[in-house]
């Protein structure tokens, strides 16, 4: 939430996306039950809405950190980088499995991983076509 309104802020001024954001975050929260889950969020919150209302949130700042999160926040982009895809496996368009695999996988290796993954709907079957749509989907088609 805090990257995206911040490339908001700073890009395409679009209000209503950093309303959005702001929700998104409150939704987020909204299921958390860790305290110090909230105070990041809080943080976050305060952090995202500072340029729309400055005095609102210096005063919450002052309040809830001691006045530390005023000012140019940084986003780590390590933190969404992606190690992993997931993705569906269907046969003839039934949805069978689900499987993991590395960002780097081949297509040839991801679909190896995806018919091991559904060997008893394939055994025994020749596959005519093999399709992957990338991080979503492989659809084996068979024939028998």
């Amino acid at each position: 939430a805090l990257k995206r309104a911040q490339e908001v802020y700073n890009e395409r001024y679009t209000f209503n996306t950093m309303i959005a954001g702001v929700m998104e975050a409150m939704n987020a929260l909204g299921e958390q039950n860790n305290a110090k889950v909230w105070t990041e969020g809080y943080w976050v919150l305060t952090s995202i809405l500072e340029p729309i209302v400055p005095h609102v949130c210096w005063e919450l700042s002052h309040t809830l950190f001691g006045g530390k999160n005023l000012g140019a926040q940084t986003v780590c982009e390590e933190v969404f980088e992606v190690d992993a895809l997931t993705f569906g496996v269907s046969v003839n368009g039934k949805n069978r499995a689900t499987i993991e695999v590395g960002v780097q996988e081949s297509q040839e290796t991801i679909i190896e991983i995806a018919k091991a993954s559904v060997e008893k709907w394939i055994e025994g079957k020749e596959i005519v076509k093999a399709i992957v749509i990338p991080g979503k989907l492989v659809n084996l088609v068979i024939k028998g």
